[in-house]
């Protein structure tokens, strides 16, 4: 994981950019900023929280994941990404010693919903890209 990264050069190849923050799993409000950003030609950046509270986090996540794969999306991590780290993490260790309250409630359970199989894909890709991730990203003269 970075602090930092510069995403100026990478947004000049789209029509602008859209920032997006607090997602929270709600699927149906942040599918309609993905038709907004892809109907417009504009590189998504998301300001952290794309997941907790909602009832479609894995969706959301994948979505998201996918439009940063595709480099047409970053993310900053957010309070609710560092959570999910922490609990993955310690998870995978059998060692959970945070308190299963609050937002990420509602994560684990959408989690507890896949396959074992696609939950330790699901698990990989949030790290994967969770280590590719930063908390502070510069477009342009903007810094987010």
């Amino acid at each position: 994981m970075t602090n930092f990264v510069d995403i100026t050069n990478t947004v000049a190849n789209f029509d602008g950019a859209l920032v997006v923050g607090d997602i929270h799993g709600n699927w149906s409000e942040f599918e309609i900023v993905l038709n907004q950003a892809a109907n417009e030609g504009l590189f998504l950046i998301s300001l952290g929280d794309v997941m907790d509270y909602g009832y479609e986090n894995v969706k959301c996540f994948r979505e998201l994941n996918s439009l940063i794969v595709d480099q047409k999306a970053t993310m900053i991590i957010g309070n609710h990404e560092f959570k999910l780290f922490k609990y993955i993490n310690q998870s995978r260790e059998q060692e959970i010693r945070m308190k299963r309250q609050g937002g990420i409630l509602t994560t684990i359970e959408d989690m507890e919903k896949l396959d074992p199989q696609d939950l330790i894909a699901f698990e990989d890709e949030f790290l994967e890209t969770y280590g590719k991730s930063c908390y502070i990203i510069k477009c342009g003269d903007y810094y987010f």
